[in-house]
């Protein structure tokens, strides 16, 4: 299902943004940024323009009123206040272990960093069911503007993620796929020619059973899917590359997972490859990034105000402000979920070398129009999702946010 940047009030620079200064980091501000850019490349970039000058007026008043009132909301970050203006962890940061913005959630202090097998479990039933949980109204990967962008930042002008791979790490050997779900990717990746063979383990008897379906007859010397859990069940077996594809972030003990990568699993030669999120855990967004899905959506209700109803089906927008989804909610669902999501990098940074680091986005294509993505369809509605994804990846190239989906490539530190 599934991290950004400072909101410094400096009025005059709000004022004149076509002028050098300073960047206060406000969501107006950021907005207007974007647009200024997007403006003369589509009509997507000409709505943006039209949404940030409405917002820009009302946060404009909005900051003035803060500022004479000299506080701010605070939220619990890691055990301590936090202000709004505070910046989220950047891949920086994040590589340094000085992580200072992801939200920890008050019933997780103390929480065990271990699956057991009641919960592991859990989570295998939660994942057999996973068709009929996604959303009626449709969730990013069931649009087909967001499924082309989000491979197309995968590809990064290859053919393909795969071709990607192939192209800048050479073919591979042994591969080993932790979280395997149906097999896509898996399989793509041994007909792509990226590995020779393939093995993938997932907690979920059913999408292993899917995924072992999936497999062409030709194919299935080549690539076997077994029902195993990485935790407990995972022995050394020197691979040429390990893959995680949105399953590193369901993993409880990170650091023992990575020692495991490192010690014995995974050659010294061989490359580590994540298609993840490293986000706040379980959604728990901080509140920069929850005014700037804001400032969006009020903007685009201001330009399409026959789309407000379908807008406001999302459950997380009620016209005022983004919410984050119910924290206790997402771990009654799966307790795994994003369980440890913003300490990825930082265990990995610990542990391994970073080779490379993609954003992907996911920071408003993830939530903002979840429960709505289906009535977004049509000339329009394809227009609207463009300039969400733009303004999104704007952001991103801009340090206002820091991407929460990531496609990163690790080696052995001693390779």
């Amino acid at each position: 299902m599934d991290p950004n940047g400072p909101l410094r009030h400096r009025r005059q620079a709000a004022e004149n943004p076509s002028h050098d200064h300073d960047d206060d980091g406000s969501p107006g501000n950021a907005l207007l940024r974007v647009h200024s850019r997007l403006r003369h490349r589509s009509s997507a970039g000409r709505l943006l323009l039209a949404v940030a000058i409405i917002l820009f007026v009302a946060l404009l008043f909005s900051f003035r009123s803060e500022e004479k009132e000299e506080t701010m909301p605070l939220l619990e970050v890691k055990g301590r206040p936090r202000k709004q203006d505070e910046r989220i962890s950047s891949l920086e940061e994040r590589l340094s272990g000085k992580t200072s913005g992801d939200i920890a959630l008050d019933d997780d202090k103390g929480e065990a960093k271990t699956m057991d097998a009641e919960t592991a479990s859990k989570i295998a039933s939660k994942w057999d069911n996973a068709q009929e949980t996604f959303a009626k109204g449709g969730t990013w990967h069931q649009h087909p503007l967001v499924v082309k962008t989000y491979k197309e930042r995968l590809a990064g002008g290859h053919g393909s993620m795969v071709s990607r791979i192939v192209d800048d790490y050479g073919k591979k050997g042994r591969c080993l796929s932790i979280g395997c779900g149906d097999g896509g990717i898996e399989i793509e990746m041994v007909q792509g020619g990226l590995c020779d063979t393939m093995r993938g383990i997932d907690l979920s008897p059913v999408r292993v059973a899917r995924a072992n379906e999936n497999v062409p007859d030709h194919m299935k010397e080549k690539i076997e899917f077994r029902v195993e859990n990485a935790e407990t069940d995972l022995s050394g077996n020197e691979y040429d590359m390990v893959l995680f594809t949105h399953a590193l972030h369901h993993i409880f003990d990170l650091e023992a997972m990575v020692d495991a990568i490192k010690g014995n699993i995974m050659k010294r030669s061989g490359i580590l490859v994540l298609e993840e999120y490293v986000g706040p855990v379980r959604w728990q967004f901080p509140q920069h990034h929850l005014d700037l899905m804001t400032a969006f959506l009020k903007g685009l209700e201001e330009e399409y105000p026959h789309r407000v109803e379908a807008l406001r089906q999302n459950g997380l927008w009620d016209g005022i402000g983004f919410v984050p989804p119910n924290a206790e909610a997402v771990k009654k669902d799966d307790p795994s979920e994003t369980v440890r999501s913003d300490e990825i990098v930082t265990v990995l940074s610990e542990r391994m070398a970073l080779a490379e680091n993609i954003p992907l986005g996911g920071n408003f294509f993830q939530w903002i129009f979840q429960n709505v993505y289906n009535s977004l369809d049509g000339e329009e509605g394809v227009k609207i999702v463009q300039a969400m994804l733009d303004a999104e990846m704007e952001l991103i190239k801009d340090g206002k946010l820091a991407s929460d989906y990531v496609l990163q490539v690790w080696k052995h530190p001693d390779a």
